[in-house]
């Protein structure tokens, strides 16, 4: 590894993987984000011009990916030091790091391996149960799935947690004290990067209920996790990720320059 010269701030692209995302989420992201700018990080968000209003399934995923890579390689063209996705799914992950010579980072991964090195057995606790098996599956391609305790439900969609924020650490409070107890977890992961500004009040209730077990919140251990590879001059294995062939055409599709 040859060290890089260390450009203060790092910048950082979050890139939200939704089409039309309220710019209401963009700034509580941003928000969220706020407390790491005194390390030198720099924050600048996007949204899709197409795809989905929300990542709720495999397919959701599918149809960001392709908008996610592009936005990746125009976050480049535009001098940003390191790319985070501002999704659990992390959809996109592998097509953006092929596609880019800067960090990519999605804070499912990362903050499934944080989690491994936080404790012993870890739970998510997200949307819908119907993306429960997104978790398992993205557990066995991180190499965590022996780590995984659980994946547990709020059931509530992406688009409905902005209207009912007041009610978010109670709900999430119920599985996550459902996970120690019953699934033998000692850390938990907030499954979806839009539960947004309940870290810490979470953490409180759970060690006031007996459980002093440590709550992860993505974005921040995601966009930390790019700046480290920043500074260290770490980039992306382009043996494990090869640009592709861009001499080659792909109909409907045009890429940053």
């Amino acid at each position: 590894m040859t060290a890089a010269p260390v450009r203060t701030p790092v910048r950082i692209r979050v890139i939200t993987p939704l089409c039309d995302a309220p710019a209401e989420m963009t700034a509580m992201t941003l928000d969220e984000l706020a407390p790491l700018r005194p390390l030198g990080l720099e924050f600048s968000a996007v949204c899709l011009d197409a795809g989905p209003a929300s990542i709720e399934s495999a397919f959701d995923e599918t149809l960001a990916a392709p908008h996610v890579a592009i936005a990746a390689m125009q976050a480049e063209a535009e001098g940003m030091d390191a790319i985070v996705i501002d999704c659990m799914g992390d959809p996109g992950l592998e097509a953006a790091r092929e596609a880019v010579s800067i960090p990519v980072v999605g804070p499912g991964e990362a903050a499934m391996h944080m989690a491994a090195i936080s404790g012993h057995r870890f739970s998510c606790i997200t949307i819908l149960d119907s993306v429960r098996p997104r978790f398992h599956a993205r557990a066995r391609l991180y190499g965590c799935s022996e780590r995984l305790a659980s994946v547990r439900a709020i059931n509530m969609p992406v688009l409905e947690i902005e209207r009912n924020l007041a009610d978010l650490p109670d709900l999430l409070f119920v599985e996550a004290r459902r996970a120690v107890v019953e699934d033998g977890a000692d850390t938990i992961i907030l499954g979806c990067t839009g539960f947004l500004g309940v870290t810490a009040k979470l953490e409180a209730m759970l060690k006031q209920a007996g459980h002093p077990v440590p709550v992860i919140s993505p974005m921040p251990v995601a966009s930390l996790l790019a700046a480290t590879m920043v500074w260290s001059g770490l980039p992306h294995s382009k043996k494990a990720w090869p640009r592709p062939p861009f001499a080659k055409a792909y109909a409907g599709f045009t890429f940053p320059q």
